[in-house]
C-alpha cells in the first residue's frame, strides 16, 4: 500500500532504520479507497489460503495415524474390530477433505467431471483480486464470503470429528491397549 513506512535491517546485532514512502503506481488510475479495499479483499483471502492447507495436512495426518493402528493391529484377534472403529472416521474426515480440496485433481481431462473446491476456488480467487486496477468487484466480495462460510463450516464440522468421533474411537483403542489417535490441538 502506498504510505510512509520505516523498514529495519538487523544483521549480527547492528540494527539499521530508514524511512521509506511507497509511493502510488502513476500508470495507475485508482483511487486509495480502491487500493484499501483490493488490499483489504486479497489479504482476507490469503490469510485463508494457508490454513486450509494446514488444516488438509492434518486431516491426512490423523487418516495416516487410523491406517497404521489398523496395520499394526492387523494380526490381532481384535483387528477387525479396529478396522471397523476406523472406517466411519476416515470416512468421515474424506468428506471434509474432498470440500477443501480437489482430491481427484489431474492434470488431463477426467478432472473436468469433479467440481473445484474451496482451496483452489481461493487461490483463483486470489489471483483475480490481485490482478488489475480496481478494487474488489460484488461477486468477487461475495464468492469469498461463500468460499469462507463453506470453509467454516467444513472446519467447524472436523473440530466435531475431533471431539466426539476420534475421542470414541480412542476409547476403543484404549480398551485394545491400542495407541490412540493423537490430535495435537486443545479439542472443544
Amino acid at each position: 500500500m502506498p504510505g510512509d513506512y520505516t523498514v529495519r535491517l538487523t544483521v549480527g546485532g547492528v540494527v539499521m532504520e530508514r524511512a521509506l514512502t511507497v509511493l502510488p503506481d502513476p500508470r495507475l488510475d485508482l483511487s486509495q479507497a480502491d487500493l484499501v479495499a483490493q488490499f483489504e479483499a486479497v489479504k482476507e483471502v490469503t490469510d485463508r489460503i494457508t490454513p486450509v492447507a494446514a488444516e488438509t495436512q492434518h486431516i491426512l495426518d490423523l487418516k495416516a495415524q487410523m491406517d497404521d493402528r489398523v496395520s499394526q493391529t492387523s494380526d490381532q484377534p481384535y483387528a477387525d474390530r479396529v478396522k471397523d472403529a476406523t472406517s466411519p472416521v476416515q470416512e468421515a474426515l474424506d468428506s471434509v477433505h474432498e470440500a477443501l480440496v480437489d482430491v481427484c485433481w489431474t492434470s488431463d481431462y477426467k478432472s473436468l467431471h469433479y467440481p473445484v473446491r474451496a482451496y483452489n476456488q481461493l487461490l483463483s480467487l486470489n489471483g483475480s483480486l490481485q490482478t488489475g486496477p480496481r478494487g474488489p468487484t460484488d461477486a468477487q466480495r461475495r464468492i469469498a464470503s461463500e468460499l469462507g462460510a463453506t470453509i467454516d463450516a467444513q472446519l467447524a464440522r472436523l473440530r466435531e470429528i475431533e471431539s466426539t468421533e476420534i475421542m470414541q474411537l480412542n476409547q476403543v483403542l484404549e480398551e485394545l491397549g491400542v495407541p490412540p489417535v493423537y490430535v495435537p490441538r486443545p479439542v472443544s
